[in-house]
């Protein structure tokens, strides 16, 4: 019994530690303005730390949300959650949410009972001053939302997908998922371990292969053109079965169909693409001075036909170029992106593919203009200086 108590005990030590990273995170970010950690309070002439829940975050705006996390949602422990709950909202009228945190990593049975509890929730089947069951990632979600509410709608984006490398970089160096993997620990549930897990399945660590060493950054140096590599995050990994080892990643996160991914000169499509013919040459340069394949047509017809005849038979390299910057600038090592990882926004899932089996999967499956699997315009306010590709995120 005192080993299975010791044992609990940790487990839930270590879950604590995960919330933690990631209330931190937000702190670090300037969105959380204070986080009382653990906060306990009582009513006036009683224990003044009678009640308790692991966090108490206020936002910039001034609104705040009670956090607990528990490993285990066993039916004295939710009601003990639920008393404490009750009394802080009714002592503390600042509060404006309680939710009760579940880590992704829980074994089959106690995620089960979390969302079982989650549901009754949610269909207001039982009464609670418990707002919601929240997975991590359900709750880093709505840290994000809540974070971004008053942003334009193109800040809110741009912001979102640095978010998600972050996310993607913390997530793989975090300690708790090396030692879940590694088995070192049974009473680690990880740090959105799920991903993790997914990440190296995608890469082939077998599941009995030991990590040793490991580093994820988005900090990748630019190409020598100024531009960005299309490699996102850059992982350096070793086992105790193979020597170190570089992965290259392409983040992107959206709900839209086709998003810009591709930004070059003329010149540059030119170069990359290896293009001799004289007229195809000139057929570039004049779509980047015109616009669009509309505007070209309409003046220069005979370049139009060229494009026309000779972009489909570009097509695999250009999306090549495209989506992991393979034939094009910088260093193939880091630069260019073996495999790809994508959010999508409306559904929340997240897959993840080796980039030549998502470029296959693209030229099969995606039309675009001209033959190829792309939308063809120019980067804002910038008509004239460049030709940007927009690209079917599947």
């Amino acid at each position: 019994m005192e080993q299975e108590n010791r044992h609990k005990q940790e487990h839930g030590e270590k879950n604590k530690k995960n919330l933690q990273s990631l209330i931190e995170t937000y702190t670090r970010e300037g969105h959380i303005a204070e986080n009382i950690s653990p906060y306990k309070t009582g009513y006036p002439n009683f224990d003044k730390k009678q009640f308790k829940l692991d966090h108490l975050i206020t936002f910039r705006d001034g609104e705040v949300w009670g956090i607990h996390t528990t490993s285990t949602i066993r039916t004295d422990r939710a009601k003990q959650i639920q008393w404490d709950s009750y009394h802080i909202k009714e002592i503390n009228q600042h509060v404006n949410k309680v939710y009760l945190v579940f880590p992704e990593g829980l074994d089959h049975y106690n995620k089960n009972q979390a969302l079982s509890y989650q549901k009754k929730i949610r269909e207001k089947k039982m009464y609670t001053a418990i707002d919601d069951v929240l997975s991590l990632s359900e709750l880093e979600q709505r840290l994000e939302s809540k974070s971004l509410e008053n942003e334009h709608i193109g800040k809110r984006k741009a912001t979102e997908g640095k978010n998600f490398e972050k996310r993607l970089v913390s997530i793989l160096n975090h300690s708790s998922n090396i030692e879940k993997w590694n088995q070192s620990s049974s009473t680690e549930d990880g740090y959105f371990y799920p991903t993790f897990q997914q990440i190296m399945s995608l890469i082939g660590l077998s599941r009995d292969e030991k990590i040793r060493e490991i580093e994820a950054t988005d900090k990748i140096p630019r190409l020598e053109t100024g531009g960005q590599p299309k490699t996102d995050i850059l992982l350096t990994i070793t086992t105790d079965r193979r020597s170190e080892e570089i992965f290259t990643f392409s983040c992107k996160r959206s709900s839209a169909k086709y998003v810009s991914i591709h930004e070059y000169t003329a010149e540059s499509f030119i170069e990359v693409l290896d293009i001799k013919d004289k007229k195809l040459q000139e057929a570039f340069l004049k779509l980047q001075e015109v616009g669009g394949f509309t505007e070209l047509k309409k003046r220069y017809d005979d370049l139009y036909k060229v494009m026309e005849k000779e972009l489909p038979i570009l097509n695999k390299k250009l999306a090549e170029w495209a989506y992991a910057g393979i034939g094009g600038y910088g260093d193939p090592k880091i630069h260019w992106a073996n495999y790809i990882i994508v959010f999508k926004n409306d559904t929340k899932t997240l897959e993840m593919e080796k980039i030549d089996v998502y470029i296959a999967n693209i030229l099969q499956n995606v039309e675009g203009q001209m033959g190829t699997s792309f939308q063809w315009t120019y980067p804002s306010k910038k008509k004239g200086k460049a030709i940007q590709l927009k690209g079917k995120i599947t």
